[in-house]
């Protein structure tokens, strides 16, 4: 599944390799109750396999978003941008193809700022 491709690479950016990631704390979905930001969630919001004459491609193109949660706005921030940087590299997993920047908003009920960006990821159908 892509999503755990999504993870294998912000764990190895978390872990410093082979870039780093400030934030080792990362949810698919929904992050858990109670959890100390900043902290990240990422969820798959559409894919779509490529088919031509011949029958499938082979390929799939999902978008991925990602959501970057702290009280600190510009941490918010800081975070995303190496959450971008931890995907960008093309490699046998997957190649991000595009990033849409979103609207940044701060949840009053929560407390906390999000910095959120939209992926759109080429990869071997799963």
């Amino acid at each position: 599944m892509i999503e755990d491709r999504v993870y294998a690479r912000l764990y190895a950016a978390a872990t410093g390799s082979p870039v780093t990631l400030d934030c080792a704390t990362f949810y698919p979905v929904q992050a858990q109750q109670g959890v100390i930001p900043p902290y990240i969630v990422y969820s798959v919001i559409a894919k779509e396999a490529q088919w031509g004459i011949r029958g499938s491609a082979g390929l799939t193109n999902t978008r991925l978003l990602v959501e970057v949660w702290s009280p600190i706005y510009r941490e918010a921030k800081r975070l995303l941008t190496q959450v971008k940087e931890a995907l960008e590299p093309e490699g046998a997993d997957f190649k991000v193809a595009a990033v849409e920047f979103m609207e940044d908003y701060y949840d009053e009920d929560v407390r906390r700022y999000a910095a959120a960006a939209t992926f759109s990821l080429w990869h071997s159908q799963d």
